[in-house]
């Protein structure tokens, strides 16, 4: 009965773990798009100062 509590204690154990890392990459997918999203911006506001400059 020990060695069965204690399997399922551990897939608990390892279900906590796996949810811990999926919020983890999600936080950082989520920050690495905000900053793609700012430098998208940046080279657009760069790409229309060039052309103002050059025409």
């Amino acid at each position: 009965m020990f060695l069965i509590k204690m399997i399922f204690g551990m897939q608990k154990w390892c279900l906590k773990q796996q949810i811990k890392m999926a919020k983890a990459l999600r936080e950082a997918n989520i920050e690495a798009i905000a900053k793609m999203r700012e430098d998208i911006l940046t080279l657009e506001d760069e790409n229309a100062e060039l052309g103002r400059k050059y025409l």
